[in-house]
């Protein structure tokens, strides 16, 4: 008999964290990342919650079957704050992310700042990532330019679509 350990799980909105918990907070439908952490949807089918990833220093976030469709902002929008910061999202199961309202991507980078994105996949990953007529499906929305982006694994998909109704 080989001894197991078995990993916290900790509810938050329609997610469930199952690494990195003290990284991550919920209000009023927003999961705030600020640090490592692995995020899935807590329940089958699609939620309207969405995700900040808002950081100071370099993090991985691991996307671990999210399925995210958002009206009101981006599903996951990533803000890396100070200059030469690194949002590493590791891709995990199939993940979807959908913008449904006008001129937000499916997943918004802050293009503002010299901070940078990295998609990745250790175990072939899926992302589809749709943004909403004049954004892009990852990278910018209309307010933000998305720059600094390096996609280097996993399988990603990412569109927009030009419907101006959802």
């Amino acid at each position: 008999i080989r001894p197991c350990t078995a990993k916290a799980e900790t509810v938050k909105g329609a997610f469930t964290i199952t690494e990195g918990d003290s990284n991550c907070s919920y209000d009023s439908n927003l999961l705030t990342i600020t640090g490592d952490c692995t995020v899935k949807n807590t329940t089958q089918g699609t939620t309207s919650d969405h995700i900040k990833i808002d950081i100071t220093n370099d993090c991985t976030v691991t996307l671990a079957g999210v399925n995210i469709e958002s009206y009101s902002t981006a599903p996951i929008w990533i803000n890396p704050t100070y200059n030469g910061d690194t949002v590493t999202l590791k891709l995990s199961r199939t993940n979807k992310v959908t913008a449904t309202g006008i001129l937000y991507a499916g997943i918004e980078k802050d293009g503002n700042n010299s901070g940078s994105l990295i998609i990745t996949s250790e175990d072939n990953g899926v992302l589809n990532a749709t943004g909403k007529y004049d954004a892009a499906g990852i990278g910018g929305g209309f307010h933000e330019n998305g720059s600094d982006i390096t996609i280097s694994g996993g399988k990603v998909i990412a569109k927009s679509t030009n419907q101006t109704q959802p």
